[in-house]
């Protein structure tokens, strides 16, 4: 067997190459090339030569706490699982079972514990594996460096950082030594425990605490500090929830260890006694961190996105989520408990978890773009799909964190009404609405004149006949909406909806944009007036609260309040609010959609009380989906409720008609859009509206503006027909038997709009003295109208 300790020449050679090498080391001095020359350490002289003497300690990692707009908590974020604590809060028997196994010696020697690397050195030399005796200076030297390489997503310096290697040895020499240069033995033996890794995602000694025994660091027992102090070694393998025998071995040679004359910590008697005491799993504590295990899940997970895009947290998404997640920030949302908790309940009552239908709802209050709520039928987090559970956010866009959004039927109706208006249209402009209705154009898009073949009818198939723009929006009739797209033009119906905040909720694959004619091209879509796009409910929330702030767009945000663990403030994103639509015509979406919540299908959904509200319902083709959108001065608020496209519950079925629907849950579906979307719709906004300190002022009186809109395209007769006004009440959209047929064939057609051939009457009804019918009453060009107040 060959001589481990080597010949007289060798170790006296080795003696003298490590007393050459500490001393230097000691003395705060590089590392010589002769010393290299001797083959102790696998690196170049020019490698330690460029280390720097001064190791730069990054801030302690803490967890960030979420909290909601009362300041009640939402979550807590963390990257592992940590929370420091000064070392007045870690129990004494913790530092001393610690320094017991690790570093006995640590407040009697320098930064490096000569004897012990002496004989780990001689080990290393002559044969033997590279060895630890590092102090806990050391120690705390190869976690920072590991911290900061991590911070930095820096593979080649993570691996560096813990190569089993005599240069990565030297270097942490050298750097312990400048550490202690710095910091009192105290402070780095507390930096030390509030990095250390302790097993099953427990960094640091508080959590170690909690999460193994439900305590403190500074309540833990010496049985509990003996375990936790023996974790360090080899935490992967050793921890008490994984590998309790192992940690039960472990923690028992602490505390011989501890028992040591040598050492001294303890009595022989005390070291027996914890011995006895076993590993109670009963007592353990799950880490209650990250979104999943959030009150509001997909609100926590939707501020985490929303912090990758903010360059204040870091150069690119994945710096910028682990600075969220180690920061120790205390973030404050906007969400309002008890919106969001109402909310909730008002989409799990209409479907359950496991239906093929989904609930959501989305509200923002207007003027600020502060989201108030968000919520969804399935509000658990995970992947167990059998049980509801997903990760999809289905209130907000796909690049969020949501699916591919919903169309959401005759709520883009608005949107033509917002053009019309904008082109001096009056409330009484009349329309033939029969039942169905070819509309072929042409039409005008952003570029071009074209025609298509456009089948339209009207729901349940009612004939309306001769009705005003102010009937045909209470009463959501199709045909009118696809003959006033066609008047107003395609391009500037999605032009008014781009304007109040309207975007696609998926990028396109080709272009990666989501806007509705650069990269969707809508503007080559009549049936974009009945929903055609896909969008997401929070943007639908944004766009109506535009026109509730009197024209004034501002983006959707969900953080109010961001402060640093030292105390500072950080600037949160900004709402960039602007008027991106004029008053006067945001001021007559909400005096026609107020007229709507009194006598059209939104009246279902009407909060009882004092408030003037706006609102519309849509359905979509086949009635797949069900909306409510709808708003007042203070907030705006987004319902949908439609099939799922991906359950397999769809599958054999001729459409995904969700009218009626028996659920497997055992709920049952109504049979229209008020019905379905009303109460939940109510339900968030009595929450919102009977809000602490919320004030809701009245709509501004609607005063017509003069424009340039004029139905060259539709001749119309000179006498009102005596068709009856329509009846109001039943659900918007192209739903039901009689609904929208749509082929469309785009074809280009000269630039200028033809004037079709016909007679054109010498007064065109609506535009100078219109017939009007009672109720509701509609204003004319010269005439302001308040909306109504009287309460149900």
């Amino acid at each position: 067997m060959a001589n481990k300790s080597g010949t007289p020449l060798q170790r006296l050679t080795g003696f003298v190459v490590f007393s050459l090498l500490a001393g230097l080391l000691t003395a705060g001095m590089v590392v010589p090339a002769v010393v290299l020359a001797t083959g102790l350490a696998n690196a170049t002289a020019e490698d330690l030569l460029q280390l720097p003497t001064k190791l730069e300690v990054p801030p302690p990692l803490q967890a960030t706490e979420v909290l909601a707009s009362d300041g009640s908590p939402v979550a807590v974020l963390a990257q592992d699982t940590w929370e420091y604590v000064t070392l007045d809060h870690i129990a004494p028997v913790m530092q001393q079972a610690i320094l017991a196994i690790e570093d006995h010696r640590f407040y009697d020697h320098g930064a490096i514990d000569l004897p012990g690397f002496a004989r780990a050195l001689v080990t290393n030399v002559f044969g033997g594996d590279v060895q630890g005796a590092s102090s806990i200076t050391q120690q705390y030297v190869k976690l920072v460096r590991m911290q900061i390489a991590q911070s930095d997503g820096d593979t080649d310096a993570l691996n560096a950082a813990q190569e089993a290697t005599l240069s990565r040895k030297i270097a942490e020499m050298r750097y312990a030594i400048a550490m202690e240069q710095t910091y009192t033995k105290a402070q780095i033996l507390e930096k030390y425990l509030n990095i250390a890794y302790f097993g099953d995602g427990a960094y640091g000694v508080e959590a170690a605490a909690y999460h193994f025994f439900g305590t403190t660091a500074a309540e833990l027992t010496l049985p509990q500090a003996a375990m936790i102090a023996g974790l360090v070694q080899n935490p992967s393998t050793t921890d008490p929830v994984n590998h309790e025998d192992r940690a039960v071995a472990r923690r028992n040679v602490v505390l011989t260890r501890m028992a040591d004359p040598a050492v001294g910590a303890i009595t022989v008697e005390a070291a027996r006694a914890a011995m006895s005491v076993g590993f109670d799993q009963s007592k353990t504590q799950p880490f209650n961190v990250g979104c999943a295990n959030s009150k509001y899940p997909f609100v926590c997970d939707y501020l985490e996105r929303a912090v990758q895009r903010m360059p204040e947290f870091g150069s690119d998404p994945a710096s910028r989520l682990r600075m969220l997640r180690t920061g120790g920030f205390t973030i404050t949302l906007t969400i309002e408990p008890e919106a969001m908790d109402a909310a909730l309940a008002a989409v799990s009552e209409r479907a359950g978890a496991i239906d093929p239908v989904i609930a959501v709802t989305a509200s923002v209050e207007p003027g600020t773009g502060k989201i108030l709520s968000m919520a969804q039928s399935r509000p658990v987090m995970g992947l167990n799909v059998e049980e509801g559970e997903t990760y999809y956010n289905y209130a907000v866009d796909a690049p969020m964190g949501g699916a591919e959004g919903f169309q959401a039927g005759s709520t883009f109706k608005v949107f033509t009404l917002a053009t019309a208006l904008s082109q001096g249209a009056s409330l009484g402009h009349y329309y033939d609405s029969p039942r169905s209705l070819a509309v072929n154009g042409p039409f005008e898009s952003c570029t071009d004149v074209f025609t298509t073949r456009w089948q339209v009818g009207n729901f349940a198939g009612e004939n309306n006949g001769w009705i005003t723009l102010l009937q045909a929006t209470v009463g959501s009739v199709n045909t009118y909406f696809a003959q006033l797209i066609r008047d107003v033009g395609v391009c500037n119906t999605v032009k008014m909806a781009r304007a109040a905040g309207l975007h696609s909720a998926e990028n396109n694959p080709n272009t990666h944009g989501n806007d509705l004619i650069e990269d969707w091209h809508y503007d080559v879509v009549p049936s974009f007036t009945l929903g055609a796009a896909y969008v997401s409910p929070l943007t639908m929330a944004e766009t109506f609260a535009t026109f509730a702030a009197r024209g004034v767009h501002c983006d959707a945000i969900i953080i109010q309040d961001i402060k640093r663990s030292d105390g500072t403030t950080m600037t949160p994103p900004s709402a960039n609010c602007a008027e991106t639509v004029n008053p006067e015509v945001a001021d007559g979406v909400s005096w026609v959609m107020n007229q709507v919540m009194y006598g059209g299908g939104a009246a279902s959904g009407r909060v009882y009380g004092p408030w003037q509200q706006a609102g519309k319902t849509g359905t979509t083709d086949s009635a797949a989906a069900y909306w409510m959108v709808g708003f007042t001065r203070s907030a705006a608020t987004t319902v949908a409720v439609s099939s799922d496209n991906n359950s397999d519950f769809w599958n054999d079925r001729g459409s995904k008609s969700i009218q009626g629907l028996w659920l497997p849950s055992g709920r049952q579906i109504p049979w229209d859009s008020g019905g379905t979307a009303g109460p939940i719709w109510r339900a968030v906004m009595t929450a919102l509206l009977n809000a602490p300190g919320r004030e809701t002022p009245d709509f501004d009186p609607y005063s017509p503006i003069s424009g340039s809109f004029r139905n060259l395209l539709t001749p119309t007769p000179s006498t009102v027909s005596p068709t009856p006004t329509p009846e109001v009440g039943g659900p918007g959209g192209p739903a039901g038997p009689g609904g929208t047929t749509t082929t469309t064939t785009t074809s280009s057609t000269p630039s200028t709009t033809p004037t079709p051939s016909g007679p054109t009457p010498p007064v065109t009804p609506g535009e100078s003295t219109p017939v009007t019918p009672s109720t509701p009453s509609t204003p004319s060009s010269s005439e302001s109208v308040t909306p109504t107040t009287t309460a149900p």
